[in-house]
């Protein structure tokens, strides 16, 4: 009788010990994103043409592992900006147990011309050692391609070097871009605009890439046929993985999340936005770089990331640091989770110091059917209604205050001439409970009301300011 008890939970042992496994388990083992919440950030690897942009562009991923798995002791170099609040997030750069790195890059197709070549990687980490026609995500066959997942010369004691190698992934991400820009060009429709879009708090990657569709299909549904923007969506794991029950998760998470997005705007996407695109459209032809609009879109954390990112970052450095001397022409903070004093030191005054000195227009938006900016800890954020009052109610500030209709239609700007700094009422615009989201109308952003808003204030950046 105990035989056969003992043999059948032999058997079960056994069974479970053989149990089939997930394509990418051992990489995701080894990389400690293997975890319930860590796997929603690189699902994108699983299926990668189910779940991709509807618009030519790339998909960056980027996620966080204990820092001894993806770097080495001298592997992280950083400046620190000048902002004081900034601090705390540039220490963790440098001392906290989990480090920032890029994962993965797509290279997406919107019209490919064949099914096996819509989605390809660029780079990725999560490579397997097989053939390329049996991975998951084939590598894409690219001129000047860098070998997948380079293997930095600081980092040769290690299987996996995710934070160093990001740099080369950057570089890939630059030589693809080139090669596709200057090809766009050659058939007479070129690329007309680079849209770099992130998501908040509490956005899988699955859901933000739904979220980059909607945005862009309903900016594209405002805008002139000529209108063929280079889409590139940034993920990051905006999600705490947390066992706590969910209204003391959401309020423990709102800090550390809010540190992280510091951390995304100081360190990969800064690079992005201060480094790699400059170093892109510097390439180009002159005619071609002086058509070409350069935006990047966030919306609350994402917004925060953005901010960092466009008027402090980066703060990392591969070798020797060098200031950043080029930027965007547009910021669009769409409900931002990040307070003014991260755009200038004193905004009810005209003699105030923007932060934002390389970016032509940022635009920010504020609605008082947000109930998460109204309540979110600490108050004051860029996204809360009373913050645009608190503003726009001074005659003196420096930045321009402005109004958007339910149709879309910015109107009424008025404040300093000389300031790049819109601020948007848009409570009339931004008014309705998006589906299956909390925090009132937060996410209500992706109707095409919203699309007409965002391309007026993309094409802010290539002209005088509004008086």
């Amino acid at each position: 009788m105990y035989g056969k008890i003992l043999l059948i939970v032999c058997l079960l042992l056994q069974g479970c010990t053989n149990a089939p496994q997930r394509r990418l388990a051992s990489a995701e083992k080894q990389l400690s994103t293997d975890g319930e919440t860590t796997m929603l950030y690189h699902s994108v690897l699983y299926y990668p043409d189910e779940l991709s942009l509807r618009f030519d562009g790339y998909l960056i991923g980027v996620e966080k592992s204990p820092r001894d798995l993806v770097s080495t002791p001298q592997s992280v170099k950083v400046s620190p900006p000048s902002e004081k609040t900034l601090k705390t997030s540039t220490d963790a750069l440098l001392n906290q147990p989990k480090l920032l790195y890029i994962s993965h890059i797509l290279r997406e197709q919107a019209q490919p011309q064949s099914a096996e070549n819509h989605t390809c990687a660029l780079y990725n980490l999560y490579q397997r050692l097989e053939p390329a026609q049996s991975q998951l995500v084939e590598p894409c066959a690219e001129q000047n391609m860098l070998p997948m997942a380079v293997t930095h010369r600081r980092c040769q004691d290690k299987e996996v070097c995710g934070y160093d190698d990001s740099w080369d992934a950057l570089k890939q991400l630059k030589q693809s871009m080139i090669q596709r820009l200057m090809t766009q060009a050659n058939t007479g429709k070129p690329y007309s605009d680079i849209v770099v879009i992130v998501m908040g708090w509490n956005t899988v990657q699955e859901e933000a890439i739904r979220n980059f569709n909607s945005i862009m299909l309903n900016v594209k549904r405002s805008a002139p046929a000529d209108f063929n923007p280079l889409v590139i969506g940034v993920t990051w794991p905006s999600q705490w993985s947390s066992s706590w029950i969910e209204p003391i998760y959401r309020l423990t998470s709102f800090p550390t999340k809010a540190g992280d997005a510091d951390e995304l705007g100081l360190s990969w996407l800064g690079v992005l936005i201060q480094q790699t695109l400059p170093e892109v459209k510097a390439a180009l032809p002159q005619a071609q770089q002086a058509q070409l609009t350069t935006s990047l879109i966030g919306h609350s954390f994402g917004s925060r990331a953005s901010n960092v990112a466009a008027c402090f970052g980066p703060a990392i450095y591969r070798d020797h640091y060098q200031p950043p001397t080029a930027g965007i022409d547009n910021l669009i903070n769409l409900q931002g989770a990040f307070k003014l004093t991260q755009l200038t030191d004193n905004a009810t005054s005209t003699s105030a110091t923007v932060f934002c000195p390389l970016v032509k227009q940022v635009a920010l938006t504020a609605s008082i059917n947000d109930q998460a900016m109204s309540k979110a800890p600490g108050g004051g954020y860029a996204g809360d209604a009373r913050s645009y009052a608190d503003t726009c109610s001074n005659t003196n500030t420096l930045i321009r205050c402005a109004f958007a209709d339910h149709h879309g239609n910015l109107f009424g700007v008025s404040g300093s001439a000389r300031s790049n700094i819109t601020y948007i009422d848009a409570s009339s615009l931004i008014s309705e409970n998006a589906y299956l989201s909390g925090g009132g109308a937060h996410s209500d952003i992706y109707r095409k009301e919203h699309g007409r808003l965002i391309y007026q204030l993309m094409r802010q950046g290539k002209t005088p300011p509004l008086d």
